[in-house]
């Protein structure tokens, strides 16, 4: 489980980054999420806004009228990123963004749900050289949009590594509306490719269910200033709940467990004790066919002893000839595999 903390664009200014990234490894999160864009290529004139936001902008781009450009400035960022050993993923808005990616090293960049049907970019970004992984969000998308962006990304880079990002595509988003329910989708529908949620509700309401649902990837809105700037601050969460949300990740990944069905370590002990083997219910001279009036199921499970589960191998059952007691075996004493044999088998004791 990674927990990636999205400061989009960092409020056009490099130190914000900086000390967003050093929050974010301090939080003990995997990621910071950044969002490298130029609103000229992005917005066409007067496009509306769509956010519920407290921002008092009347458009689109006057929501990013702060960004980090060109896209070199972002580098001591990246440092202080490589310096705390968590990953620093942009999402990339046009194909200059994929190239500075690309130059600059970084191996991992996501499209943002709006552009999922941008075939161009996606196509531009799969392709590029040093862009090894690409994560995908689907707010708002059909199964057959997810469908065709997955296969611009393998036919474009066929060794470029996915993530889906469920997600449900309103600023913000009420719980209520959470849609967790689509990553359980993206992993039928892709059960090779790893799948996440992208969280844009106010809070931690959602992370436990995401993650029992098993998201591998949970992205949720950072901020270094709560409440203050409008648009994404508005819902972020800030240091101290970035941090509740790694613990609670830590906390719902060791409930749990793994997704094997295999006894764990602890539960050993409670397995030998609360199985049964098979005993004598009488005392069984040796020679005697076993049958179900003979023997009886009861705790504890005792290593090397006949198990429950061998019942119907060992007692006279339909066709089946059963086996008998290669010894005298005592009323009480438990059935083992020394102890009990094929009819007409013959015991040998050193």
């Amino acid at each position: 489980m990674d927990i990636w903390a999205e400061a989009g664009g960092c409020d056009g200014e490099v130190a914000y980054g900086v000390a967003a990234a050093q929050a974010v490894a301090q939080a003990g999160a995997q990621a910071l999420k950044v969002q490298w864009l130029r609103p000229e290529t992005i917005f066409s004139k007067d496009a509306p806004r769509y956010d519920h936001t407290s921002g008092e902008w009347a458009d689109q781009a006057g929501g990013y009228k702060r960004v980090i450009y060109p896209y070199d400035r972002w580098e001591p960022v990246i440092a202080t990123c490589r310096a705390n050993f968590i990953d620093f993923i942009p999402a990339v808005f046009e194909e200059a963004a994929v190239n500075a990616a690309d130059h600059m090293g970084i191996g991992h960049v996501k499209i943002a749900s709006g552009d999922i049907t941008n075939e161009r970019l996606v196509r531009y970004a799969a392709g590029a050289k040093n862009i090894s992984h690409m994560t995908i969000s689907t707010g708002a998308s059909t199964m057959s949009e997810v469908e065709s962006a997955v296969r611009w990304v393998q036919e474009e880079g066929p060794a470029t590594g996915i993530t889906l990002l469920a997600c449900h595509l309103e600023y913000p988003s009420p719980v209520s509306s959470a849609s967790l329910g689509r990553i359980i989708a993206l992993q039928s529908a892709w059960p090779n490719l790893a799948v996440g949620y992208s969280d844009h509700t106010p809070g931690l309401d959602t992370v436990p269910l995401a993650l029992i649902l098993g998201a591998e990837v949970l992205e949720k809105h950072f901020t270094l200033h709560p409440g203050v700037g409008g648009g994404d601050h508005d819902f972020a969460v800030d240091r101290e709940e970035l941090g509740d949300m790694v613990r609670i990740g830590q906390y719902v990944n060791a409930m749990v467990g793994d997704i094997e069905l295999e006894p764990s370590p602890g539960e050993w002990a409670a397995r030998s004790g609360a199985r049964r083997s098979l005993y004598a219910r009488v005392d069984i001279g040796r020679g005697t066919v076993l049958t179900d009036d003979l023997i009886v199921p009861l705790r504890p499970y005792i290593e090397g002893a006949v198990g429950a589960e061998d019942w119907s191998s060992v007692v006279e059952f339909k066709e089946h000839k059963g086996l008998c007691a290669m010894v005298d075996i005592l009323a009480g004493d438990v059935l083992t595999w020394k102890t009990v044999g094929s009819v007409g088998a013959t015991l040998t004791v050193k």
